[in-house]
């Protein structure tokens, strides 16, 4: 039995075991963007800010 080949194969699984993990992998998508709702957070953000009593 030769050493070196028993070594290589408990360091390096097959690739059988490791296309699940790959397949499985998720990948989230960014949102798409939306000028007119984001127009609208900003300005509610910003009337809710100045809303806000002034601190000393």
């Amino acid at each position: 039995m030769n050493l070196k080949d028993s070594k290589a194969k408990d360091e390096f699984p097959p690739t059988s075991t490791l296309e699940p993990s790959v397949k499985k992998r998720f990948v989230p998508k960014p949102a798409k963007y939306d000028p007119e709702g984001a127009k609208k957070a900003r300005d509610d953000f910003h009337a809710w800010a100045n809303s806000l009593p002034e601190q000393d």
